[in-house]
């Protein structure tokens, strides 16, 4: 039996509240990792106006990981 314990993308949603230097590391950085970027604006819940700065790149989650933390963790999961 195989549980999701691994996302297959990945997303950081975070309010635009830094200088744009830290914005542009930050960029890289999620490029680099293919972590998702999405910046919103939090003063306006009911029109965030999302911006999707990187999209998230796929990966398929290393088996030998699943299985080797699923075994760690099982008995809690199914006691």
């Amino acid at each position: 039996m195989c549980l999701p314990l691994f996302s297959h993308k990945s997303y950081i949603v975070v309010p635009p509240r830094h200088p744009r230097t830290i914005w542009r590391g930050s960029t890289l950085s999620a490029r680099i990792f293919g972590i998702g970027l999405i910046l919103f604006d939090p003063k306006k819940p009911d029109d965030p106006k999302f911006e999707i700065r990187v999209r998230a790149a796929k990966h398929e989650p290393d088996m030998f990981y699943v299985n080797r933390y699923m075994k760690l963790i099982e008995d809690e999961l199914f006691t």
